[in-house]
């Protein structure tokens, strides 16, 4: 279990590579780690991430090698707690995309990750049509509305998703109901 998420954080984050804190982005492994391995919901925070892979609006260069490990973890099998933080981490690394930035004039972080999670969008369908936690079905329905997903299709799922989540409030706040249907 976990053989390609730790093959793709090996590959992922090298220690030629800085954090935005400073150190190598290596130390952000254990965390990483720490994260995929979670079972219990309160022993897991993708919050950890700010200062490192995000700021509010912005994207430091690790948010590029970290979207690639969540796809890894989300395509591995881990418990519901730890697919809810890749989740809500890749949904934070989404969100910051309203605000694009240049790295020393060569870099659009904002593009390399959207460019890096477009392809992974069948993993948030299955996770919404899965039925087995609301709140991350509810943030990978954001992922999809962020990326510019298909209507039409957004839609369809949202119709026919786990009847639990068409019924909770925060599944209908938080996701413009009335542009669905």
């Amino acid at each position: 279990m976990l053989e390609l998420f730790e093959d793709e954080l090996v590959r992922q984050l090298r220690p030629e590579d800085a954090c935005a804190c400073g150190q190598p982005v290596t130390h952000l492994r254990e965390e990483l780690l720490r994260m995929a391995q979670a079972t219990e919901w309160d022993t897991v925070d993708a919050g950890y991430f700010e200062g490192h892979v995000y700021e509010i609006e912005w994207l430091h260069t690790p948010a590029v090698p970290v979207a690639r490990i969540c796809l890894a973890a989300l395509a591995d099998d881990i418990a519901p707690p730890a697919r809810d933080a890749f989740v809500d981490l890749l949904c934070t690394i989404v969100a910051a995309t309203t605000t694009s930035i240049r790295v020393g004039g060569r870099r659009d972080l904002v593009d390399e990750c959207e460019a890096i999670i477009r392809p992974g969008t069948w993993l948030f369908y299955a996770e919404i049509l899965s039925g087995r936690h609301k709140r991350t079905a509810v943030l990978c329905f954001e992922i999809l509305q962020e990326l510019n997903e298909d209507v039409e299709r957004l839609r369809a799922v949202y119709r026919i998703a786990h009847r639990s989540l068409r019924t909770t409030s925060f599944w209908v706040e938080g996701l413009q109901r009335e542009s669905l249907e």
